[in-house]
């Protein structure tokens, strides 16, 4: 029997991003969004490792948004329709508990499931 173990609702959204974590923004996917995280897929380089300290970035409603993560799991895997040797790269991101330029993790959340 396969159980839920996640604590927070998620809602499927379809939205670009990118991440920075040292460098280069990273773009990426958000692919879901809870009160306590996001997903990103479709990352174009090198991703942070588990624990650092991120910054997510995307545009909604012509609005530029920002939030603090921390990277909480790192998922690359094959896609079977494709060469099998090109891996789609994800990953999963934990809010922090501030808020940045003006919007809370709940105005976050609000903004991405109402661009969906």
């Amino acid at each position: 029997m396969n159980e839920e173990r996640r604590k927070a609702k998620r809602w499927d959204v379809s939205i670009p991003c990118s991440i920075t974590h040292t460098g280069e923004p990273i773009r990426g996917r958000i692919t879901d969004v809870s009160m306590g995280g996001v997903f990103i897929t479709e990352l174009t380089g090198l991703i942070p490792p588990e624990g650092a300290l991120i910054t997510v970035h995307c545009k909604v409603e012509d609005q530029e948004i920002e939030i603090k993560a921390s990277v909480d799991s790192n998922v690359a895997h094959s896609l079977s329709n494709i060469r099998s040797d090109e891996t789609v790269k994800s990953i999963g991101v934990k809010f922090q508990d501030h808020s940045q330029k003006g919007h809370s993790r709940h105005d976050f959340v609000l903004l991405l499931i109402s661009a969906s």
